[in-house]
């Protein structure tokens, strides 16, 4: 019998003192104590609850650099808590105890390109939970692939770089100078005075990885002088300066000297459109209402040749006529 009440008979006012032994299942039980006096009776209801264990994770997920989190034990139970024996980067504390307890899980850093898990065990009642512990390599990005130039050269937008690591930036390229601003720098070309293109690199690598090597290269173009510029996926960017989703292109060959596209003193051609809009065929006169307007050709019909010229065209709602005919 697992209740016992003493004493077990008295005379007069008496104080009862009932004991439980220990439950060691899982599972609630009940009993009662009866008391009698004469053709007088009364019962006491005993309920006990059983052995109880939960926690509060089932899933710890570190970032590369590490730390400490926790795991909250609900329980009634001696408990202990392990992990296997190959992995050397977790550590818990404490490993055992009664009751409820708060157990730290600490990870050390993972200087590495590779993500890395193991389990955390939790033994109680003759039962084991396991906890999934994840934690992520270095990262590195940029929020540019390539930097482009024209001719006379410049200083680019600001690139930024995400990491959670250290990390270094390269370029052997002297005509590229290299501004760093806390995760952030500038490029500065200088002046493409040639008739070649000239490409060059900018190397990020992250420099405290202790287990493999990680790298982003930037591309870096700078248009040749005279060159050609090729613009695509402006839709409605009247700006030519985004690069959203869209089915547009544009492309000018043969300026010259002329990098602003507004002079007629080399090439004998002024070209200028405006309005747009949507029309990225630059053909409808319904969403766009574009202009297109000409003007230095005198006789030079093809808009090839660099002899003086007075001449003057204008288009205006061309609409569908895409060929100006």
């Amino acid at each position: 019998m697992w209740v016992k009440v003493s004493p077990e008979t008295a005379t007069g006012n008496s104080t009862l003192t009932i004991t439980v032994q220990e439950n060691s299942t899982d599972g609630e039980r009940s009993g009662s104590v009866n008391i009698l006096m004469g053709d007088a009776s009364a019962t006491v209801a005993i309920v006990q609850k059983g052995k109880y264990f939960t926690i509060d994770n089932s899933l710890l997920d570190f970032t590369s650099k590490g730390g400490e989190l926790k795991v909250t034990l609900t329980t009634n139970a001696p408990w202990s808590a392990r992990k296997d024996n190959a992995i050397n980067w977790l550590s818990i504390s404490p490993r055992y105890g009664t009751d409820n307890a708060t157990v730290k899980v600490t990870a050390s850093d993972n200087a590495s390109v590779n993500n890395r898990s193991a389990n955390v065990y939790f033994d109680a009642l003759g039962r084991s939970v396991n906890i999934l512990v994840s934690q992520k390599a270095r990262y590195l990005t940029v929020d540019a692939n390539e930097l482009l130039f024209y001719s006379k050269g410049g200083t680019s937008n600001a690139v930024t770089i995400s990491t959670d690591g250290t990390y270094s930036i390269n370029c052997s390229d002297k005509w590229l100078t290299i501004s760093r601003n806390g995760d952030s720098f500038t490029v500065t070309a200088s002046e493409n005075d040639t008739k070649n293109v000239r490409i060059g690199k900018i190397t990020i690598s992250l420099t405290d990885l202790k287990e493999g090597s990680y790298s982003v290269t930037l591309t870096v173009t700078q248009l040749n002088y005279g060159g050609t510029f090729l613009r695509k996926d402006f839709e409605e960017d009247k700006d030519y300066d985004s690069n959203g989703s869209s089915i547009g292109s544009l492309t000018i060959t043969g300026y010259g000297n002329d990098t602003n596209y507004d002079t007629s003193s080399q090439s004998g051609t002024k070209l200028s459109v405006v309005g747009f809009k949507a029309d990225t065929s630059w053909d409808s006169s319904t969403e766009s209402s574009a202009k297109v307007t000409i003007t230095g050709f005198k006789s030079d019909q093809s808009l090839d040749s660099t002899a003086n010229s007075s001449g003057n065209m204008q288009k205006n709602d061309f609409s569908s006529d895409s060929n100006w005919n």
